[in-house]
């Protein structure tokens, strides 16, 4: 695991995450980069394949390995199916759903933390974070869901969806 700590990424600039997260990976010679299916990951991972010049697979929700290679399980049209891939490079980017994936055991062990050292002086410096504000909301988040209830127009509308699936 590395930590890229500095005072150029104290705010959420995707740019300069992906710039970092692209050194990190040609210096380590990463064969791959995988992050989470976040709104953030998916901001800032695309960005660092493109850095890379490398393919990307995003919303992973299996990895299959067959005859030494692997492929990815992937939902397309919007949810409606899924398509496997298979990516012809050795290096690519990833973004992984993580409901799809069982937590490691308890005894799994973990990664050593190293401190990673990066040109701040190279960052892109073309966008300048101004402010963030929290959304609350009292549903989970629709990745982190166990059941997603959903309602259409013979609902009509959302006094009798409520009412209909309210409690769920």
């Amino acid at each position: 695991m590395l930590v890229a700590d500095n005072p150029a990424l104290a705010e959420p600039l995707a740019d300069r995450y992906a710039a970092v997260i692209a050194q990190a990976a040609q210096k380590h010679n990463s064969r791959t980069v995988l992050g989470i299916s976040s709104t953030f990951g998916k901001d800032v991972l695309p960005r660092a394949a493109a850095l890379l010049d490398v393919p990307m697979v995003s919303d992973v929700l299996a990895i299959e390995e067959k005859n030494g290679s692997n492929s990815y399980r992937r939902p397309v049209n919007a949810g409606t199916m899924l398509a496997t891939v298979k990516l012809e490079s050795d290096r690519r980017v990833l973004t992984a759903r993580a409901t799809a994936f069982e937590a490691p055991a308890a005894d799994a062990g973990a990664s050593p933390i190293e401190r990673f050292e990066f040109d701040a002086a190279s960052l892109p410096n073309g966008m300048e974070f101004i402010s963030s504000e929290e959304r609350i909301s009292g549903r989970p988040d629709l990745t982190e869901a166990a059941v997603v209830v959903c309602g259409g127009r013979p609902l009509r509308d959302k006094e009798t969806f409520e009412r209909l699936v309210g409690g769920l």
